[in-house]
């Protein structure tokens, strides 16, 4: 027998001895790890025998059965539910946190209320429109109100103990309008209120009547019933805040902003004068209600001017710098300074989208095609009632009948008479010429039955000694008056002091005609929206006809006049085109009479600011009447109101009409020089 110590022997020991506790260790039902609610099973391996209700390897698993469909099995069939649910497998919704009170479960923790409630648990009650003055909703539509000074459904009916005297309305808790005391028998003296000024403005005095208050008028300058309750006194600003001005005070416009000055923000600001509104490294150029700054960057910048000019440093700035200006270097950090060039890029591009029309303007007036006419002369009727500024070398006979109106005009220089029968004349740059006119100007009629016969009306020797024509003598500094013969039977019916005051009232309210208005041609006036109602001057002047072009307001009252109406706004995309023709018909009606057989009138063509719009008419209606070119009929009329300007649009659109009469020409409305002739 070989030795035990024998190295095959040992090995086979150990293996024995491993086998048998192995073996052993499952018949005695020990598992590892062991097994929590149950036992280890004989020969299975290191595997558990749970006891009813639980399960996983190790028996650590409660079973439910039914599952817990909204919780968690803690022990055989028992579920912990989650929040909101509740049964026995966690099925049910539940409102336990806070109970439905007035409601019924829906969801977890969600109640559905019935009608007149409200809240988590439809505990609070709705009243509508609520309970007032202190009130309290106890229920659906049910205020419980304070019961010494208030009742109805809403608590705002007032008690008051007693009957009121005076015959006064019991406005609140023993109070009655304009009286107190238990019966309301003492007046309340609004006056003596510390408050008072909660009664009457400031500018005015209080006024105390028995059960009531008055305030005395507002003072010159202001309007309004002087009432707080009624918005008291305001500012009163005559003619209005034009283009966006508010009246701050009496007369006095506040233009902050608008790009307007003068009392009513009519007058365009030129900022260009004010200063301070373009870099000095730019050039400032004005335009209607606003600026442009245009040129080039200077030396040692770079970059578009019309967004800014960038500084050059040479050599450039280290990482992490910035060129604040020429060669001159800072630490702001390369992400601060692109977050910098990127704000200035959109401000930049945010003022060019808003200024449109004034970009057009510019570009329009800075890169036209060729340079406006340089001829200019001056041509002064002998009745002195018109003066223009000729843009032609020549001028024909038929063109001067239809400018001045006139069947046989005489065309002479000084003292000399210029023949026009058989060609147009050949005039001097510079040079006045005189028109003689054979009958006085037409006056309008208006259509009455006492004059609708009456033709003409001269006023000379044979006027009654006592008749005040004061209303038809020329006004000073203006052009003398043409005389419709209502104003001048007004003057010999001796009722000339009431047309006076009206003059007077009308011009102090809207200014006076000759400073709303410009004179074109004989029976052609150019004027704003102020212009259209001054119905006394416009008979002074003989005007009958009026077309207005605008979409900002309807024709103004008075039946006496021939109105016509263009609803157009002032953008470069409407159409005036389309309206060229039947304007032309309108003042050629107004000017020479239905069917060119009278009686003539005048017609005033108007916008808003007679700038854009009805400038645009009016230069369209030269074209085609004088046989001008665009440049030409531009010059023309703006030798005359010189503000006009109509925007890019409509000058495209007079381009097109110019092409339609005539051929391609020349679109460049350049300011007006005066430097050659003399323009009135």
């Amino acid at each position: 027998m070989p030795p035990l110590y024998h190295t095959r022997n040992l090995s086979v020991i150990f293996i024995a001895c491993c086998i048998f506790f192995a073996v052993g260790a499952n018949e005695e039902g020990v598992c590892d790890p062991p097994c929590i609610h149950g036992s280890c099973l004989p020969g299975g391996g290191n595997a558990c025998g749970c006891e009813k209700g639980w399960g996983g390897p190790q028996c650590q698993l409660a079973v439910c059965d039914p599952p817990c469909i909204n919780g968690a099995c803690t022990s055989p069939n028992t579920c912990a539910c989650s929040t909101g649910w509740k049964g026995s497998n966690c099925a049910s919704v539940s409102c336990d946190l806070h109970g439905c009170v007035h409601g019924n479960c829906s969801n977890p923790d969600q109640c559905d209320c019935a009608p007149g409630w409200v809240g988590p648990a439809c505990d609070t009650a709705i009243c509508i429109p609520g309970c007032a003055n202190g009130g309290t909703c106890i229920g659906p539509g049910v205020c419980a109100c304070n019961v010494t000074a208030w009742t109805g459904p809403s608590c705002k009916e007032p008690i008051c103990n007693g009957k009121c005297q005076h015959n006064t309305t019991c406005v609140g808790p023993m109070s009655c309008t304009g009286w107190t005391g238990n019966l309301c028998e003492n007046d309340i003296h609004e006056c003596l209120d510390k408050n008072k000024t909660k009664y009457c403005d400031r500018r005015t005095r209080c006024i105390n009547t028995l059960g009531s208050f008055s305030c005395s008028s507002c003072p010159s300058g202001y309007i309004g019933s002087g009432k707080i309750s009624e918005g008291g006194c305001v500012p009163n600003c005559e003619g209005g805040c034009l283009n966006g001005g508010i009246c701050d005070a009496p007369n006095t416009c506040n233009c902050t902003g608008t790009g307007f000055t003068g009392p009513n923000c009519f007058q365009d600001l030129d900022e260009c004068k004010v200063g301070g509104y373009c870099d000095p490294k730019l050039q400032c150029i004005n335009i209607l209600g606003s600026f442009i700054c245009h040129g080039s960057c200077p030396g040692n910048y770079t970059g578009d001017p019309r967004i800014g000019c960038t500084p050059i440093c040479d050599p450039p700035c280290p990482a992490g710098g910035e060129c604040l200006k020429p060669n001159v270097c800072s630490n702001v950090s390369a992400a601060a300074s692109l977050e910098k060039k990127w704000f200035l890029v959109l401000l930049s591009l945010t003022y060019v989208m808003t200024s449109q029309r004034s970009m057009i303007h510019y570009l329009y007036h800075r890169f036209g095609s060729k340079p406006p006419p340089e001829f200019q002369c001056t041509i002064v009727s002998n009745t002195n009632h018109l003066k223009i500024t000729w843009p032609k070398s020549t001028i024909s006979h038929d063109v001067l009948q239809k400018i001045f109106r006139n069947a046989k005009p005489i065309l002479r220089e000084g003292d000399h008479v210029i023949d026009l029968k058989e060609k147009p004349a050949e005039l001097t740059k510079g040079t006045t010429y005189t028109v003689d006119l054979d009958a006085p100007v037409a006056v309008h009629q208006n259509p009455s039955a006492d004059d609708s016969d009456i033709k003409e009306v001269t006023v000379g020797i044979n006027t009654p000694a006592n008749a005040d024509l004061s209303i038809i003598e020329k006004p000073a500094d203006t052009q003398p008056p043409v005389l419709s013969v209502g104003t001048v039977l007004s003057a010999l019916a001796g009722s000339g002091k009431d047309a006076n005051s009206s003059l007077e009232k009308e011009r102090k309210q809207k200014g006076r005609w000759e400073e709303r208005t410009n004179h074109i041609i004989d029976g052609l006036w150019l004027g704003d929206f102020l212009s259209n109602s001054m119905h006394v001057q416009m008979n002074e002047y003989s005007v009958g006809h009026i077309l207005t072009v605008s979409n900002d307001f309807r024709k103004d009252k008075g039946e006496e006049f021939v109105h016509h109406l263009i609803g157009v706004p002032d953008y470069p995309s409407s159409d005036l085109f389309s309206h060229f023709a039947q304007t032309h018909e309108f003042i050629n009606t107004a000017r020479y009479g239905p069917d060119n057989k009278g009686p003539q009138s005048g017609v005033l063509v108007h916008c808003m600011a007679g700038v854009s719009r009805s400038a645009t008419i009016v230069i369209a209606y030269l074209m085609k009447e004088l046989g001008l070119s665009l440049i030409e009929a531009a010059h023309l009329t703006r030798s005359s109101r010189a503000q006009i300007w109509p925007n890019g649009g409509f000058v495209l659109q007079l381009e097109r009409y110019e092409r339609e009469l005539n051929g391609e020409i020349d679109t460049h409305l350049a300011p007006n020089n005066n430097n050659n002739c003399e323009i009135q």
